[in-house]
């Protein structure tokens, strides 16, 4: 019984150990300060120029992620999307807003084991 309970938590710990993912997510190719979110500085035009996601790991690709703005009047828009660019929806709130910050939370990169990971949030800042 002993030996069963071992083998279990050796099997649980190793697993979890290699579903982890040390990339960084980065818009537009932006550098990045890692903290507990993942924090980083862009231009509205180089963000509306560029607008897609990218991992440093050259191995790993963003599958989905969430994005979220505070408009001037205090509304949150949030969207979710497939893929690593920004949509038109996105694209049309960021031009019409000009946010200060926008949030990009729930990021789903896929490893070359095919294997889904959840990476830190990142916070842009817009200059």
């Amino acid at each position: 019984m002993k030996k069963i309970l071992i083998a279990l938590i050796s099997v649980f710990v190793l697993s979890t150990a290699y579903s982890q993912s040390n990339a960084t997510v980065s818009m537009c190719n932006a550098a990045v300060k890692s903290e507990k979110v993942n924090t980083a500085t862009l231009a509205l035009e180089e963000l509306l120029k560029c607008n897609q996601l990218t991992s440093t790991d050259k191995t790993h690709y963003i599958q989905s992620f969430t994005f979220s703005i505070k408009t001037a009047n205090n509304t949150i828009h949030e969207i979710k999307t497939d893929g690593n660019k920004l949509n038109e929806k996105m694209i049309t709130l960021i031009k019409g807003n000009k946010p200060e910050k926008i949030y990009i939370e729930d990021i789903v990169v896929i490893n070359q084991a095919g294997e889904a990971i959840n990476t830190k949030a990142l916070i842009l800042t817009i200059k």
